[in-house]
């Protein structure tokens, strides 16, 4: 702590308290919802659809205080032009226009986050990095009493975005451990499975630019959400960075092998929803049908409005939502920037995890572009990817 205050003391800027407040807060989910008739679904309000405004929304509006305009040198491309183009096709297909726009919104926000981090300095990267982990700890301490209440604490952890609940609680994520239920760890978001990827993208960041320590904060987090899905990508990345380590050291590898191997044993020792799965592929299945039949798509924000089982949840697949809300016009976009992505990961091998923790995830949930925390860590994830492409280095 000592050594933060004095790097921020000899090198103040805004810019350098602006990432490291967005790294500290970024974990929040305190908003303000509005509730339109467009943001019900059969006549049940739902949060997807409710326009909401969040303190990390309010950081944002520092966004032209934030970049160079000197350097900023948008150029004219027949690409963006058709993009922009099919976007206003897009737009006029939509039945609720003004979710549309919220939507739009929400994407324009995560490309906002990835430019201000491509276009970032090292310091700035470095100062959000120690916000991040500061963002940990506060959120392992929640996680952990959470944990031992076996429900939400309110209080002043309401204002960390903490929604109430209780082991009781209708839908409540839980498993099953030495046959008792007990509650999944939520921390300040909207489900555990969310907690649990967010901080395996952090922890993709400390590994890629060669912070170690803050991971002993990050795994137990990961651990205690009880994502089966995240824990075995946990133990895969472990497994490649110890492919990718040229270490003498006997014990660590030895260490790190039996860390990797009960890691895949805990997520045997507990069980989870069992409808859980056949609900993902009940809703992929009527996705795909439904997007064969309508290949233009719904509309950005649209998701919700054939009724697709589950209903009031969007396909668990971002790939399958994206198809979903654009049509199947939108793939060649989709296609390009995707291998513009997967050409800079290819170029930098550090960057390897968040590349498989994007694509993997993405196979199996929608929080990447669904919820508040982690659409600004994929902006986060994207810039610090395109960032290390232009510079060639990590942080030091």
């Amino acid at each position: 702590m000592q050594n933060l205050i004095k790097f921020l003391k000899a090198n103040w800027s805004f810019s350098l308290l602006w990432y490291f407040v967005f790294g500290l807060l970024l974990p929040t989910q305190l908003g303000k919802h509005f509730w339109p008739e467009f943001a019900f679904v059969s006549g049940v309000r739902s949060d997807y659809l409710a326009p909401t405004i969040y303190l990390t929304d309010l950081l944002l509006l520092a966004f032209p205080f934030l970049i160079n305009w000197k350097q900023f040198r948008p150029k004219f491309t027949y690409l963006g032009l058709s993009l922009c183009l099919f976007l206003i096709l897009n737009f006029f297909l939509a039945p609720q226009k003004w979710l549309w726009g919220y939507r739009f919104w929400q994407y324009l926000k995560i490309a906002g986050i990835a430019y201000l981090f491509w276009h970032s300095t090292t310091k700035e990267r470095q100062v959000f990095l120690h916000g991040s982990v500061l963002g940990a700890i506060y959120s392992l301490i929640l996680v952990v009493l959470q944990l031992a209440h076996q429900s939400s604490l309110q209080g002043g952890w309401y204002f960390l975005g903490e929604r109430a609940f209780t082991l009781l609680t209708p839908g409540v994520a839980t498993v099953s451990l030495v046959g008792q239920r007990i509650l999944r760890a939520y921390g300040s978001f909207s489900h555990p499975n969310t907690l649990a990827a967010f901080y395996l993208a952090l922890t993709t960041l400390l590994i890629a630019n060669r912070r170690y320590w803050p991971i002993a904060l990050t795994v137990p987090l990961i651990l205690f959400s009880f994502s089966k899905f995240a824990i075995l990508l946990l133990a895969l990345f472990l497994f490649l960075t110890l492919l990718k380590q040229k270490s003498t050291c006997p014990l660590c590898w030895l260490g790190k092998i039996l860390l990797g191997i009960w890691l895949v044993a805990f997520t045997f020792l507990y069980q989870g929803a069992p409808q859980s799965l056949g609900e993902r592929v009940l809703s992929s299945q009527s996705t795909v049908q439904f997007i064969f039949k309508n290949p233009l798509g719904t509309g950005l924000g649209n998701y919700l409005a054939p009724l697709l089982p589950p209903r009031l949840q969007p396909v668990h697949n971002i790939w399958l939502l994206l198809t979903l809300e654009l049509g199947l016009l939108a793939w060649p976009w989709l296609i390009y920037l995707g291998s513009k992505l997967v050409k800079q990961i290819k170029s930098r091998p550090n960057w390897l995890l968040t590349g498989v923790l994007i694509f993997l995830t993405g196979c199996f949930d929608h929080y990447w572009l669904t919820q508040v925390q982690t659409q600004a860590m994929l902006g986060v994830l994207v810039g610090f990817i395109l960032r290390a492409q232009a510079t060639g280095k990590t942080l030091r």
